[in-house]
């Protein structure tokens, strides 16, 4: 009777911001997305490839899959058009990911060898 009467509860309480979008941003997540966003800003791609995970993982309509160094960038120039909303919109927790969310078009972080890097576009709008 300790189960459902007492862990149940304290642990959906622990977790239930972490469903809702309202965990708490981890701090090396927040330096990683400063500098891709700098590195976007400064029209680096080389510095933004180098907070991201290849191949890339590409959720768009028609496109390839995944996308390799070399795809990224020609996937670059949008990411420059976005460059603004990459550097002030919030990071939002959903689904068990980190994202951001340029008006539909979707960029997700993730841990990958110990660091928080870029691991996929999304484009919602097609």
């Amino acid at each position: 009777m300790f189960w459902p009467k007492v862990v149940i509860p304290v642990f959906l309480a622990c977790t239930a911001p972490a469903w809702a979008g309202k965990a708490e941003t981890p701090t090396d997540l927040i330096s990683t997305r400063t500098a891709f966003a700098a590195a976007v800003s400064a029209n680096n791609e080389a510095g933004a490839a180098a907070l991201t995970s290849f191949p890339l993982k590409n959720t768009v309509y028609k496109e390839a899959p995944k996308l390799t160094r070399k795809a990224f960038s020609a996937l670059f120039a949008d990411y420059r058009h976005m460059a603004a909303c990459i550097r002030t919109t919030p990071l939002m927790f959903e689904r068990g990911a980190w994202l951001i969310d340029c008006d539909g078009n979707i960029l997700r972080f993730g841990v990958r060898g110990g660091r928080w890097l870029h691991t996929e576009y999304e484009n919602v709008n097609e």
